[in-house]
């Protein structure tokens, strides 16, 4: 709720801005819920696209011509006017065989005819005569593209924008942080930051009540707690768990039952969890195991800590902590300016504690 009216402040004041979150904590979700709360508002048009895929500017551009495309019925006046003008880059259109919709390709451009093509289409939506909103999920994927001029020419393209706004979202935090609040950067200082961080537990447990008692089902305060405890709050986890339990049948939930039901669905999860292992030296799966027994750990390379999982020398830690960090397997988050780390999925930290060996 708070979110939703932040990002309606901000396209309303012609303020971008830069949503932050770690993996499946929701931001695309808060994205498509802000969009569905602009429905009906003739003034302010959202197009949304996701570009964690793309490996160069020419894919991005087709990328944000399918976004343009999807964005409005084609038979609608808006819709016509932006197909028409996608015509004249002589695209290739298919349709997504399971959502029915467009699919926007134009084929390969060198270097200088992509960036023609991206002045033009945002240029064309500054000329509407209505607002667009638009929302670049996974925006740290540019600073991956070879083209190492791309944060610069989207800057200077998006500055001249009136009547286009942005959310720039994406969930590498210290990436795109970097990118808008180093002074060395084009994107410095563009954008007002939400970092969008779990649901209070005073606001989520009675919306899961809610749900249980609107299908006739109850679920006690002993269950919801646990809940809360075994998902650390992250949106994801606590939908999965949640959906578990209700599509159980069971009609009373208790503790001991959802307990029951979640542990055996990690056991039915062990195949797909084990191979990590495989895909992991010996360090690392021992240093993953060792930050999923202590759930959150500060100093992963102190002796303490060290000495109690048996993890061999700090360089041999700082080492296997670079590489789970890289796998996405170790999430590092700030706390009052410290790191602090913990295993990124919760499900797979939640199997490891209960590993003998």
């Amino acid at each position: 709720t708070e979110e939703v009216k932040k990002l309606r402040s901000n396209v309303l004041n012609d303020i971008n801005t830069l949503l932050l979150a770690f993996r499946r904590m929701g931001k695309s979700g808060l994205i498509q819920h802000f969009f569905q709360s602009l429905d009906g508002d003739l003034s302010i048009k959202p197009i949304y696209f996701d570009i964690f895929y793309t490996k160069n500017q020419s894919e991005f551009v087709n990328i944000l011509a399918t976004g343009m495309a999807r964005s409005f019925p084609e038979k609608s006046k808006p819709g016509k006017k932006i197909m028409d003008f996608l015509k004249g880059f002589h695209p290739t259109v298919s349709f997504d065989r399971l959502s029915g919709m467009p699919e926007i390709s134009l084929g390969y451009q060198s270097e200088q005819a992509t960036e023609v093509s991206l002045r033009a289409m945002l240029q064309f939506l500054e000329a509407q005569d209505f607002k667009t909103m638009m929302a670049i999920d996974e925006f740290q994927q540019i600073a991956q593209y070879p083209e190492t001029n791309t944060e610069a020419l989207l800057q200077t393209y998006i500055q001249n924008l009136h009547n286009v706004r942005f959310i720039f979202s994406g969930s590498a935090p210290h990436v795109l942080t970097e990118m808008f609040h180093s002074a060395k950067r084009p994107f410095f200082a563009s954008a007002q930051n939400i970092f969008l961080k779990p649901i209070e537990s005073e606001a989520y447990l009675p919306f899961i009540r809610n749900h249980f008692e609107r299908a006739g089902k109850s679920i006690d305060d002993d269950t919801l707690n646990w809940i809360q405890e075994f998902t650390w709050m992250h949106t994801y986890y606590v939908q999965m768990v949640c959906n578990r339990l209700f599509d159980s049948g069971i009609r009373k939930m208790t503790l001991s039952l959802a307990q029951k039901l979640i542990y055996t669905y990690l056991a039915e999860q062990e195949f797909t969890f084990s191979q990590y292992r495989n895909l992991l030296t010996s360090n690392q799966w021992e240093l993953l195991k060792a930050i999923a027994k202590e759930e959150m750990v500060e100093t992963p390379n102190g002796q303490a800590f060290i000495k109690r999982h048996k993890l061999g020398t700090p360089s041999h830690v700082n080492r296997s902590m670079d590489a789970l960090l890289t796998k996405d397997l170790v999430l590092r988050e700030e706390s009052l300016g410290k790191p602090r780390y913990r295993v990124y999925d919760v499900l797979l930290s939640r199997w490891l504690q209960e590993l003998r060996f």
